[in-house]
Parts: C-alpha cells; sequence; structure tokens
C-alpha cells in the first residue's frame, strides 16, 4: 500500500516466473521508483516465453461468452482464482479472470471494459499470506 501512495511509482505484482521476468525487464527501464511485489509460495507457470507483458496492461487468463463474473487477482491468488474458476464452472458458473499485472497504473479501462461484459459483477482477490 506504502508504494501505491508515492507519486509517479510503479507497482508490478507478477503471477509466475514469466510475468516476474518481464516485470524486471520493465522496471530497469521505466522512469520513477518501481516496487516489484512477488509471492512466496512457489507456483506453477501460467504465461508462456512469447506473451507480451507493457506497464498499466491486464492479462485475461480465463474467458468465456457466458462469464458472469469478474474476478481481477495477481500473484499467487491469481492461481486460486483459477482453481476456483475451474470449480464453478463445473455448475455451470463462468467466471472471466483477470491478472492486472501492475497494480500502478491499473489498467483501468479493461477493468471497465471486462466489468461490463461480466453485468457488472466484479470480485477482487488479495492476497494477506501470513
Amino acid at each position: 500500500a506504502l508504494f501505491l501512495s508515492i507519486y509517479g511509482s510503479t507497482v508490478f505484482y507478477p503471477s509466475d516466473a514469466v510475468s516476474t521476468e518481464r516485470a524486471c525487464e520493465l522496471a530497469a527501464n521505466t522512469n520513477g521508483i518501481c516496487y516489484i511485489r512477488t509471492s512466496r509460495p512457489e507456483t506453477p507457470v501460467i504465461y508462456g516465453n512469447q506473451d507480451n507483458f507493457e506497464v498499466g496492461k491486464a492479462k485475461i487468463v480465463k474467458r468465456s461468452d457466458s462469464d458472469r463474473v469478474l474476478v481481477i487477482a495477481s500473484g499467487v491468488t491469481l492461481h486460486e482464482s483459477l482453481r476456483a474458476a475451474d470449480e464453478l464452472s463445473k455448475e455451470d458458473i463462468h467466471v472471466r479472470v483477470m491478472d492486472p499485472f501492475t497494480l500502478k497504473p491499473i489498467d483501468r479501462d479493461s477493468i471497465l471494459i471486462h466489468g461490463r461484459e461480466c453485468s457488472g459483477n466484479i470480485v477482487t482477490v488479495e492476497d494477506h499470506y501470513p
């Protein structure tokens, strides 16, 4: 939360090894203060080496035309959200999952677009790992 309040700062929250590597590359080439929040537990790799990442651009990790809820999650919570989305799909509840990649700047436009496509239902999942 501290770095979010610092004017001109960039806050990365990668969700796997590939996005962490991209966050390091982008931070090295970004003016101003950069903070990269990484997860403690080992996590599976979601992204491929060919995936492109940009500061302030979210990634849609799971989607369908019948999604009713947009779930926004980063780091370890992205993996938990993907598992939850898979379980909910077994009950015919379709969930779109977004990885914001940067918390600051946040991809407001993507949140608004995908939130509208999911009937305005948005859930954020935060990591408060002990």
